[in-house]
């Protein structure tokens, strides 16, 4: 039995991998990009589909009961025939 509160720990290191790639990405388009008004849009666009998407799948976590657990006993288990 594996406790759902695990992924939810996973998920929080994935998306601070994420928010640090983001960061890096973001300096590098500001910073190194030809300035002009397109090069910020970008970035915004890029910014704000980020943040639906990280927001979107908050709500939806926030639906889940984290105190349940996954068992994957049955997987490894062969198939009982019934007789």
């Amino acid at each position: 039995m594996i406790p759902l509160s695990y992924f939810l720990l996973a998920w929080i290191v994935l998306l601070a991998i994420y928010a640090l790639l983001t960061l890096v990405s973001v300096i590098q388009m500001v910073r190194f990009a030809v300035a002009s008004s397109m090069t910020y849009f970008s970035t915004a666009v890029f910014l704000i589909v980020a943040v639906l998407a990280i927001g979107a799948t908050c709500v939806y976590l926030a639906t889940v009961d984290w105190n349940l657990a996954l068992n994957l006993g049955s997987l490894f288990q062969a198939p009982t025939i019934p007789l």
